[in-house]
């Protein structure tokens, strides 16, 4: 979907492409979420909600930006993205 490819193995990342590296991790519980839907409680249209996430005393470069997948991919290429995930599983493609 990001026109990567699997990399994998220990010291690797599990995704690469072009312009991302990427650390794919599926869990059970995310705590994450609760936070991403109190955004999305005040979503307006047009608009991508972001969840930004700082450790206390840290730089604001080292902070962390959250976003759904469709929003992530209309990111990097303009596009909805929503086309590209037809699945509604775990799998990974």
């Amino acid at each position: 979907m990001i026109g990567g490819r699997l990399v994998g193995g220990p010291g690797n990342c599990d995704v690469e492409s072009e312009r991302i590296v990427g650390e794919c991790k599926l869990r059970k519980d995310l705590g994450l979420e609760t936070v991403m839907e109190q955004v999305e409680e005040h979503y307006r249209t047009g608009k991508i909600c972001a969840v930004f996430s700082k450790k206390k005393g840290k730089n604001i470069r080292e902070t962390i930006v959250s976003v759904r997948f469709p929003d992530f991919l209309a990111l990097l290429g303009g596009e909805d993205g929503t086309d590209l995930l037809h699945d509604n599983d775990d799998q990974e493609k």
